[in-house]
């Protein structure tokens, strides 16, 4: 114990403080018309696996709340820029590519943007702030006026905050920060989403799939998976998934019900996971596989945004099956709010008219240089014939006359 708490610390001392750091950006966000609210949420997902939902034809019902929205922009082509944490999460926040994500810690977070240009910024997370794997994300919460971590601060076991409270957790912080009436508000969650272990993410009445707790082992630290611990991972996975569609619809119910405002909702996972089937970590992450770096993104936006900003709105609404990189979500968003700022590439920006989809480079294992997503991974997924999650769905047969 005592070794892993001076491994966090040393961690720290590798990276900076980000109060110490001053970002002259320029920044400044369109006209507000007088008594309109404008709310921007932001949730960072955790090892969420895009072929695990049903809505991407996953044939078990693991997001029958966002299946049933139509309103729901739904991304289907989107890659990670690195398939763990603590790269990945500094990419999501800066912009910075895995060619130069080792500056990312001195580099302005979209955070630091939206505050210069007005907004009340929020950190709200499940994740805790200090540990092995979470502390270079945690490190961006510097950023914001407020900062919230709803598990705690401290780690000692170093192994990314195993124990932490339910994701549910975030949906009253929210609200909390919603009830203060605030004219402009950005809100930026880091849940702890499908991290293992599984069984740690969703209640007990989300257990929909069975999965027996003393079988839902770590198995990244289980060598050897035998059938029944493949079975109630698999299951267990599936219900955090499931739990995940119950949070985000609540989300984005929150801002629904803040009639006649600005608001967009924006969702994405850090990485996804390896399945049951894969060669090398099995029901884990780490490598750079389709099944990792392949992951969902979701926008919904209100229709006072759809209004105001409508010809962003028909961009993101056009572009859904293009390719994206979560390294371009700092520019997304910054572009998505109508902010005017010089560290805004348009040519990155999912909503901007000069959008150029590619390179897509993600970093390579260990944290040196980068490979092409579209020159490696998709290759790879293409010749197995697309998707072929765990239990896929049937094509419906036709009658025979």
């Amino acid at each position: 114990m005592g070794l892993a708490v001076l491994r966090c610390w040393e961690v720290r001392q590798e990276l900076v403080s980000r109060d110490d750091l001053e970002f002259k950006l320029q920044a400044k966000a369109p006209a507000l018309p007088e008594g309109q609210r404008e709310v921007h949420l932001v949730m960072l997902g955790e090892t969420c696996r895009y072929a695990n939902f049903s809505r991407h034809g996953y044939a078990r019902e693991t997001s029958p709340k966002l299946d049933a929205r139509k309103d729901l922009l739904d991304y289907a082509d989107v890659a990670a820029p690195a398939s763990y944490t603590s790269l990945s999460v500094p990419m999501l926040l800066t912009g910075k590519d895995p060619n130069h994500h080792k500056t990312a810690p001195t580099s302005p977070s979209f955070l630091n943007v939206f505050r210069e240009a007005g907004y009340k910024v929020y950190w709200l997370t499940t994740q805790k702030k200090t540990g092995l794997c979470d502390t270079s994300a945690s490190l961006y919460a510097q950023d914001a006026h407020e900062a919230r971590f709803l598990s705690g601060l401290l780690d000692a076991s170093s192994t990314g905050g195993y124990a932490a409270v339910l994701d549910s957790e975030l949906i009253t912080a929210v609200e909390k920060v919603l009830e203060k009436r605030e004219p402009r508000v950005l809100i930026v969650c880091h849940s702890m989403g499908s991290h293992a272990k599984y069984v740690y993410r969703y209640p007990e009445e989300y257990n929909h799939f069975p999965a027996d707790p003393e079988l839902c082992v770590n198995a990244k630290h289980q060598p050897n998976l035998t059938a029944d611990h493949k079975k109630n991972l698999q299951n267990a996975y599936d219900n955090s998934i499931l739990f995940t569609d119950h949070v985000l619809d609540r989300m984005i119910g929150l801002l629904e019900a803040e009639k006649g405002s600005r608001a967009s909702f924006s969702f994405i996972p850090d990485h996804g996971e390896n399945d049951g089937t894969a060669l090398m970590l099995p029901f884990a992450h780490g490598v750079n596989t389709a099944d990792v770096l392949h992951v969902p993104m979701f926008i919904w936006l209100s229709p006072r945004y759809r209004e105001e900003f409508a010809e962003k709105t028909a961009l993101l609404t056009s572009r859904q099956t293009v390719p994206y990189s979560g390294a371009r979500l700092f520019h997304t968003l910054i572009d998505m709010a109508g902010i005017q700022t010089p560290v805004l590439d348009p040519q990155r920006s999912l909503c901007h008219e000069a959008y150029q989809p590619l390179p897509r480079l993600v970093a390579n294992e260990n944290g040196h240089g980068s490979s092409d997503y579209d020159e490696t991974v998709k290759p790879v997924l293409a010749r197995r014939g697309g998707w072929h999650p765990l239990f896929p769905k049937r094509p419906v047969q036709t009658a025979q006359r």
